[in-house]
């Protein structure tokens, strides 16, 4: 595969986070208080046109999925909710033009919070997660072709609940997330698909797991938020650039976020929106910090000076 050289955009010179809404900083909701906007939205949107899609063959939570070229959805591991605490290597398919889910081969290794990666050539990287209470360091590839996993080199560094990016040139950034115990991971490292090969690449600025990371149009990984040392939420945020594997912070969120959304729009911004409810705050500070504060936010290329939230 050849690489595509890295080009920088100008439109991402520095950027700056705002909020969607106007009028006065709103106070923390109540998590009773989210359940009921979740609610009233998720009605909201079926009666814009959503409609319930035939249910999987098995219900699991902190599983991946990932789109396929082919159109059909690939679910993978998880855990089987109708089982407890059973973590699952099992993978199924969705076919949205059946409507149906079909089981395919499952992976080698059970896990949870993992990363799965759609390839340029169409197969899928899963890498990292949990088996067991061990963050693991297996990855393994699944061919769409042949409905089979495949084992792929191993990662430097055991970690689950990091953050994986297709860049560009066809490689994938894995960033951050959580060893077996704490401290949590700063570091980052890259998988060639062509080579089968991790190689370690700069570490991040700030340790964090339960962030996201987004690729922008000039091939630079915004990675945000996150929880931190000793449980901390944060609203930091910095750039990853492929060119030089260097990592540069930029202006904060101005609402601590962790285990988010953040989503790549067409007019170059990110949207940045709320975050889990259930265990919306990591470890010790449960009850003294909300990460799932109402409001979503959008990076700006024009500045480097932060924005307070407008509501």
């Amino acid at each position: 595969m050849k690489r595509k050289p890295y080009q920088k955009s100008p439109r991402l010179e520095a950027g700056r986070w705002i909020s969607q809404r106007r009028g006065n900083p709103a106070p923390v909701a109540s998590l009773g208080v989210l359940l009921l906007v979740s609610l009233v939205l998720a009605r909201q949107a079926f009666a814009a046109g959503f409609t319930n899609a035939s249910p999987m063959l098995n219900p699991r939570v902190l599983h991946t999925a990932t789109l396929l070229q082919n159109g059909k959805v690939l679910v993978a591991g998880g855990i089987i909710t109708n089982r407890p605490a059973l973590r699952t290597s099992s993978a199924e398919l969705y076919d949205p033009a059946t409507g149906l889910w079909t089981a395919t081969a499952p992976m080698s290794v059970a896990r949870i919070n993992h990363t799965a990666t759609l390839l340029p050539n169409g197969r899928v990287l899963v890498a990292g997660g949990s088996a067991e209470r061990a963050a693991l360091r297996s990855a393994e590839l699944y061919d769409p072709t042949t409905g089979t996993w495949t084992n792929a080199s191993s990662l430097n560094t055991n970690r689950s609940f990091a953050t994986a990016t297709l860049l560009p040139d066809g490689r994938v950034l894995v960033a951050g997330g959580e060893p077996d115990s704490h401290p949590l991971r700063a570091s980052a490292e890259l998988y060639d698909p062509i080579k089968d090969i991790w190689i370690r690449t700069g570490a991040m600025k700030t340790a964090r797991s339960g962030h996201t990371a987004t690729a922008l149009s000039d091939g630079r990984v915004l990675v945000t938020g996150g929880s931190g040392m000793i449980g901390s939420i944060l609203d930091s945020a910095e750039l990853f650039t492929p060119s030089n594997g260097n990592w540069a912070a930029v202006g904060p969120l101005n609402q601590s976020r962790w285990r988010h959304t953040a989503t790549f729009l067409p007019n170059g911004q990110v949207l940045v929106g709320q975050c889990s409810l259930i265990n919306c705050t990591p470890r010790a500070n449960r009850t003294r910090q909300l990460c799932c504060a109402m409001g979503n936010y959008l990076w700006l290329a024009a500045t480097k000076t932060p924005m307070h939230p407008l509501y």
